[in-house]
């Protein structure tokens, strides 16, 4: 089922081929920008990087069960989409995006210190979170469709 979301996830959004990796693998993996999207799982952990056409999500479960997911684009924006369906079908909207298209940017470390961060490949950061030093090890969507660093969220409601 995984294999389909994702399946419809690299159509509808016009991405790279998708590959699937267990969650907590993000970091170990280092699949390079621009080769083709990976799912994460539903979560990142601290060291956990999310390169390029790159993403987690999960099912949303308070609005009939449809599918989020915050994506890290090609274009280096960090983008949490909602799709209309659990499969990953569409229509998508975006919900939240952290305003980095066009930096440069090709990944997004959720860094040892809890802060989560949007980089160049030179490792110049574009956005952050700003939550170092808060509680929490995850970066994940919760059932209402927030994205959580740590305990800290950074978005509202995606439903």
């Amino acid at each position: 089922m995984r294999t389909t979301r994702i399946a419809k996830i690299v159509g509808v959004a016009a991405l790279a081929a998708a590959a699937v990796l267990p969650p907590g693998t993000a970091h170990a993996s280092s699949s390079p920008p621009g080769s083709g999207g990976a799912d994460y799982g539903e979560s990142l952990g601290k060291g956990d990087t999310l390169y390029a056409d790159s993403y987690i999500g999960r099912t949303v479960t308070v609005n009939s069960g449809n599918y989020v997911f915050l994506e890290m684009q090609s274009d280096g924006n960090l983008v949490e989409y909602l799709s209309s369906d659990a499969m990953g079908g569409g229509p998508w909207r975006v919900c939240w995006a952290s305003g980095t298209a066009g930096s440069g940017a090709d990944h997004a470390i959720y860094q040892q210190d809890g802060n989560f961060v949007v980089y160049t490949p030179d490792n110049t950061p574009v956005w952050a979170s700003n939550t170092q030093w808060k509680a929490g090890s995850t970066v994940d969507i919760n059932g209402w469709g927030v994205v959580y660093v740590g305990t800290t969220p950074i978005n509202n409601q995606c439903s």
